[in-house]
This record gives structure tokens, C-alpha cells and sequence, in this order.
């Protein structure tokens, strides 16, 4: 539906320009981060050859060559025991070795290390994991992954286990509880006259410090070693490392046995440790006074700006509007991290600010906004620059950034509708082959470039004082209707959502039951709603349908966005206006 604007102070034109201003400020913003860091053209070409070798397992690429030193360990780990904080029916599930795994023993030793891990530096770091405690030797191993190492910033590192079979041997495990991703910022909504104060806690080394079940730690096998080889690394003397040895008598063990370290707490990696990871650091909010409907999440209401909280494993985040609140809530929040040996990381700290950084996006109060950091969204607009100019890459690098796009276009769903055949593409086999990319695939990641700049929320949006709702009748056909209410009423209504099958409905007839729940928000179509609420739909027949509505939404957005900077110029004596001045032009069954 197309709208124009009237009033005695502005008109259509005024708040085209508006809404232009608005949209080339967005460009400009974006090509200005661009152009720092000194990427200059001629490293457009290549994008995807960086991109290309990542998944190669090499040194130069995704995975850095392993430098013990550089590596992040806590001081001590396994201070946290998770099964006095996890939900019982999570602790009495990972208690049990029967209940987590499907086999009794697995017997894949994968003995070689990561190619890139030289094994001077591996045994350097097998040390260090022993003095602080993430590992122990073993003599009865049930099964074996390599390590490698992935960069963080301030040029230190990361070590992973590779669980990725030893997770495929173990049962589903739960969702993580709570979980916040950056959908659940688009439900924030700021108001004009509060203040906004953000914080964010981060856990240390978080799945180092949480202690794993006994019987679960022979599954999490690293390469082995020997004592000799401990011993030649360090010029220790070998009884200095009998006492990691966790299986066996240690005057048994010999200097040139093969020992396993397997880990004493949960291993990145490992199917199950996310969701013990994010149960504990929830049940540290709860502890600290968290109600559950504060917390950010896509799979319940989004709760009140008073406090909301959200919670990503390691990353805890806040908004108050109250600074006595916040600042009591981060008090009991450090509290509670410390008291369940859950250290903090210091250096991460942000305590009610006006912005912030969560989950790979840029936070801001005022203006209330969330955007793609430009840490990550810089590197992605580049990569896909070289991929339209060498036209040519293999599936798992393209979908390698199609995880980072798909990642920021939570923040703005419409722009999920773009992709379809890059979804095809990035299935194929061999994914590590380089080969030409199809036509169609261009087109939709020359697309998602050009509407980059349009990846963010505003938090800043008003409800429209009414409420519209659609159904189909056999008598009169496809009929939509529309209610004038207040402005908090529609924001009640507006802040249901068909992912947890929230109904509405206006009268009851007499005796008539209470409706059950279902996947409908005055809207029951609800094949289009569900596909056009997620931005994207597999089935061809609604595919149009659904960029249709992808492409109306996004350009009404901006459009009104324009609309409330322009009213913002032009003062407070226009009353109302958000609403009476937008006058139906043209209106179609599309």
C-alpha cells in the first residue's frame, strides 16, 4: 500500500526527503566504516580466497598455528559444579554416562593432531591444561578428538576439541534454556522520554571452570602423550607429573606409554555443553534477582523495558531504566558469579551505558538502535565484493559468510526473503570445491550487498493507534478490517507473536469456550504469516508472496522512520499526526 503525507506544515515530498536523508545516511555510515582500516580495492579479489582457504585445515587460514602461550586458560579449572545450578531434570540427564551416550565405548582414536598444531606447541599446552586442571591423563580412553586453535582478539586464542563425533554418538541434547539472539533486540522498544542504561557481564574462559561428571570425562580425549615427552618439553622430572594421572596405579605407568589428557570440564565442542553453560549462567541471573519474564528470549513475551535481560552462554547483557535498579542487579549479579566460581572477565565489563556491543551488534540509546558491528559486517561486505568479482568459490565458503549474513538478518528479517538458491548452492557436494557460481546465486548476494546498509532495528518505533487484522469468509471473500484504539492498546496486542501461538480474539459468543492456543495473530493465513514472521519459506508457491511483503516492510520502515524525524523537526504542536496524515493512495490485493 502506498501513503502520503498531508498537514498544514509538510507534505509528500518532505517526507520523501526525509525518509532519503535517513536511508543515505545509513549508506554514508556504512561506506565510511568500509573505508577504514586502509582495505583498499585491489584486496577485493581476494575475499574469497581467504574465504576458500578458512576451510581448509591449514595454519594460514581459519584455524591459526597453536601457540601454547597465547592460549586463554583460567587460573583454575572446574571451580563451578553446573549440577548444583542446571534445572534437575539437566543435572540428573548429564550425571549419568547411560543417559548422555548411546554406546558403551566409542574406540576412535583419532590420534593425529590438527593439521597446523605443531606438537612441541600441543605438548607445551598439555602442560599448562594439567597445571591449572582441564585435564588429566589417561590410560582407558572411550574416545579421542584433535585440538586446534581459533583467533581472539589481542592476538590470543581460543583452543576447541573437536567433539563433532563424540557428539554424534550422544543423545539430543536439550535446547538451551533462555537462549537470546539478536531477534530479540528487534523487541525492544525504547521510549522517547526514558533513559536507557546497558550493561554486560562476561564469564571468563566459561566452559573451563564448569566441572564435568566423572564418568562423562573419558569421552573428551585429547591426542596422546607420553611422560617422556612431558618431561623433555618442561626439563621436569617425571614423577612431577604421576600425580595427572587419573586411571591407574602410577607406579605402573610407563615413561613411553601413550597417556590421553581428557577433559575435566565441559569442552567446547561437545554437543551438550552449550546448554549446561547457558543453564548455569541463567540460574547465576535468577540467583541475582532475574525475574523470568525479564529475560530476552524469541520463545517468550518480551518483557518490559524496566529490565530486560539477556543471556548467550557466556555473554550476560542488561537494559534498565532505572540506574538504581541496574546498578543493584549488577552488584548481586558479580556476587552470585563469584560465589558459584564462575569468574568474570574485568576487562569486558559495561556498566549502564547509553551503548553498548551484544551478540555482534552495536546497541545505542539514543538514537535507540541496533546495527551489525562493523568488526564483522565490514569484512562481509568486502568478501562478498570479491565473490561477485571472481564469480567463483566453493560451498562451504559461501557458507561460511552465509552464516554471518543470515546472523545480522535477525535484526531485520525481510531481507531473509533475498536468499533462496544460495540456500541450494552451499548444499553441494564436494563442498570444498572450487567452481563457478551460478547466475542466481549472484543475483541474491549482489542483492543482500546492496540493502547491507539496511541491517539494524530501530528501537526508537511507535505503535500506530490501531489494530487490523485479516480472515477469509466464503461469502465475501479475503477481507481485512481495522480498529482505532489507544496507543498502548495496540502496543499490548502488537507485542503477541505467532512463534509461541498467540491468539486474539475480540468477543466470545455466549458459552463459547476459550480459544486454544495456535500459530495465529489476527492473521489466519498462516502459512504466509509464518513464513512472512521468519522472512524466508522453502515453498515456491509463497516465495513471491513472501519478498513481496519482505520488500513492503522494509521500505515502510524507513519510510516511517523518515516520517517521525521529520515530525521530530517539526516540533511538538502536531498532534496526532502519526496516524490521521497517512492517507491511503492506491491499495491492491498483492
Amino acid at each position: 500500500m502506498q501513503y502520503a503525507c498531508y498537514g498544514s506544515r509538510f507534505g509528500s515530498a518532505a517526507m520523501l526527503r526525509a525518509t532519503i536523508r535517513l536511508v543515505m545516511s545509513a549508506v554514508v555510515s556504512m561506506g565510511e566504516e568500509s573505508g577504514r582500516g586502509s582495505v583498499e580495492f585491489s584486496d577485493l579479489k581476494f575475499g574469497q580466497a581467504r574465504a576458500d582457504r578458512n576451510h581448509r585445515h591449514t595454519a594460514a587460514g581459519k584455524y591459526p598455528t597453536l601457540l601454547a602461550e597465547k592460549v586463554d586458560l583460567p587460573n583454575k579449572a572446574g571451580t563451578c559444579n553446573p549440577q548444583c545450578l542446571v534445572p534437575d531434570s539437566l543435572a540428573s540427564a548429564v550425571s549419568s554416562q547411560e543417559e548422555v551416550f548411546t554406546v558403551d565405548d566409542a574406540r576412535l582414536m583419532e590420534t593425529d593432531l590438527h593439521v597446523g598444531v605443531d606438537r612441541e606447541e600441543y605438548l607445551k599446552l598439555v602442560v599448562r591444561q594439567l597445571e591449572c586442571g582441564k585435564t588429566r591423563l589417561r590410560r582407558n580412553i572411550k574416545a579421542v578428538g584433535s585440538v586446534f586453535s581459533v583467533a581472539k582478539s589481542g592476538e590470543r586464542q581460543r583452543e576447541v576439541w573437536n567433539g563433532s563425533f563424540v557428539s554424534a554418538l550422544a543423545e539430543k541434547p536439550p535446547p538451551p534454556m533462555l537462549l537470546a539472539n539478536p531477534s530479540c533486540f528487534v523487541d525492544l522498544v525504547f521510549q522517547p522520554h526514558e533513559e536507557v542504561f546497558m550493561s554486560k557481564r562476561d564469564v571468563h574462559t566459561c566452559f573451563d571452570v564448569l566441572k564435568a561428571p566423572e564418568s562423562l570425562q573419558p569421552w573428551f580425549g585429547r591426542p596422546p602423550v607420553t611422560l617422556f615427552e612431558l618431561q623433555r618439553v618442561t626439563g621436569f622430572p617425571v614423577e612431577l607429573f604421576l600425580p595427572y594421572v587419573a586411571d591407574v596405579e602410577t607406579s605402573d605407568v610407563d615413561i613411553g606409554e601413550k597417556l590421553y589428557p581428557a577433559s575435566t570440564v565441559w569442552p567446547m565442542g561437545f554437543s551438550w555443553s552449550s546448554c549446561v553453560a547457558q543453564a548455569s549462567t541463567v540460574a547465576c541471573c535468577v540467583e541475582a534477582g532475574v525475574r523470568q519474564e525479564s529475560f530476552l528470549c524469541m520463545d517468550s513475551p518480551p518483557p518490559a523495558i524496566g529490565e530486560a535481560c539477556g543471556v548467550a552462554t557466556d555473554d550476560t547483557f542488561f537494559f534498565h531504566t532505572d540506574k538504581v535498579l541496574g546498578l543493584k542487579r549488577l552488584k548481586a549479579l558479580d556476587a552470585a558469579f563469584e560465589r558459584h566460581g564462575m569468574p568474570k572477565n574485568a576487562t569486558k565489563d559495561v556498566t549502564l551505558q547509553d551503548n553498548m556491543t551484544a551478540l555482534g551488534c552495536k546497541l545505542s540509546a539514543k538514537p535507540g538502535a541496533a546495527e551489525p558491528v562493523s568488526a564483522k559486517m565490514v569484512p562481509l561486505f568486502l568478501a562478498w565484493l570479491g565473490l561477485l568479482s571472481t564469480r567463483s568459490a566453493s560451498p562451504l565458503a559461501v557458507n561460511r559468510a552465509l552464516g554471518v549474513q543470515q546472523w545480522f538478518c535477525l535484526l531485520s528479517r525481510p531481507l531473509f526473503s533475498i536468499l533462496d538458491r544460495t540456500y541450494e548452492f552451499v548444499r553441494q557436494e564436494p563442498g570444498n570445491k572450487i567452481v563457478d557460481l551460478p547466475g542466481g546465486v549472484c543475483a541474491e548476494i549482489a542483492v543482500s550487498v546492496f540493502l547491507m546498509p539496511l541491517l539494524g532495528a530501530d528501537l526508537e518505533r511507535q505503535y500506530l493507534p490501531l489494530i487490523t487484522a485479516c480472515d477469509a469468509s466464503p461469502d465475501f471473500g479475503f477481507g481485512v478490517a481495522y480498529m482505532k484504539c489507544q496507543q498502548d492498546v495496540a502496543e499490548q496486542v502488537g507485542r503477541l507473536a505467532e512463534r509461541r501461538g498467540d491468539f486474539v480474539k475480540f468477543f466470545l459468543q455466549p458459552g463459547e469456550p476459550e480459544p486454544k492456543d495456535r500459530l495465529v495473530v489476527l492473521i489466519n493465513a498462516k502459512a504466509v504469516l509464518g513464513a512472512a514472521s521468519k522472512g524466508r519459506t522453502s515453498a515456491p508457491a509463497i516465495r513471491g508472496v513472501v519478498r513481496h511483503i519482505g520488500a513492503l516492510l522494509l521500505c515502510f520502515v524507513y519510510t516511517l522512520a523518515g516520517f517521525n524525524q521529520l515530525l521530530a523537526k517539526l516540533g511538538s504542536d502536531v498532534t496526532d499526526v502519526s496516524y490521521r496524515s497517512l492517507r491511503p493512495l492506491r491499495s491492491t490485493s498483492e
